[in-house]
């Protein structure tokens, strides 16, 4: 910064010169970070893709209060009572019994602030 503020032309393009190369650098690191993804994305993507509808369709809690608050089929966070008739699809007991994903998304909301509190890490970006 100093460089720039005194308007030192030699050493704005000795910074210049370093700059691209630790861009050079920086791109090749990604590329060899990459290729470990490239090979696991795609057994990945089966797996979670197969297993992920099973396990989250499990209910985890009874809910005090409906939570279904989204208009259409979409996003349930709870069983609804046709959910509860139709047990060959579905394995809700209870009328608002909470699915793993709903308890996993509502408790992740909850307690990030407090996490993000007590470790002291923050999104600001002052």
């Amino acid at each position: 910064m100093a460089a720039f503020r005194a308007k030192d032309q030699e050493k704005i393009d000795q910074i210049n010169k370093k700059s691209a190369y630790m861009n050079k650098l920086n791109m090749e690191i990604m590329q060899l970070n990459m290729r470990p993804m490239a090979f696991t994305f795609i057994p990945f993507l089966l797996i979670f893709y197969f297993l992920l509808p099973h396990m989250f369709s499990y209910t985890v809690v009874e809910s005090p209060i409906p939570l279904n608050v989204f208009p259409g089929n979409f996003f349930h966070l709870t069983c609804s009572a046709d959910d509860v008739k139709n047990e060959a699809k579905s394995h809700c007991a209870h009328t608002d019994d909470m699915y793993f994903w709903g308890w996993y998304f509502l408790s992740s909301i909850s307690m990030s602030g407090i996490i993000m509190r007590v470790t002291k890490t923050s999104t600001n970006l002052d």
